[in-house]
Order: C-alpha cells, then sequence, then structure tokens
C-alpha cells in the first residue's frame, strides 16, 4: 500500500473516508469537523466551489507527487 498524504482545504486535513475536517496546531487541541455538522456541510460547499488547497499524494521513487499524475 503506497504511503499517501490526504488533501487540504483552509488549513483543514480532508479525510473522506472518515467523513470528516481535522485541524491540529503545536499546543493547542485538535478540531475535528464531521462532514455531517452544520460547519461540516458550510465546508463542504466552499470546498465544492474552491477545490482543495492541496491534492491528496502519494510517494512515488521517494517524493510526494499529485495522485492525478
Amino acid at each position: 500500500m503506497p504511503v499517501r498524504k490526504l488533501p487540504t482545504f483552509k488549513g483543514y486535513t480532508v479525510d473522506m473516508r472518515l467523513r470528516e475536517f481535522r485541524k491540529f496546531e503545536l499546543g493547542q487541541m485538535g478540531e475535528i469537523i464531521d462532514f455531517d455538522s452544520d460547519h461540516g456541510r458550510e465546508l463542504i460547499e466552499e470546498l465544492k466551489k474552491e477545490g482543495f488547497t492541496t491534492p491528496m499524494m502519494e510517494v512515488r521513487n521517494g517524493e510526494f507527487v499529485p495522485i492525478d499524475e
């Protein structure tokens, strides 16, 4: 199984499998927003319009590359 880096949006890591946005900053409590929450639905709508900040990536030949390539 390849090593993958999840996509991001507005500072959140987007985990499609778990259906949640996650943000963790050093020294602070993590923030987890379920896709089905009010805030999660708002973020999903924005994501549909704007697209990911960074795409999902995987390691190929020792470097992270977008999965689309």
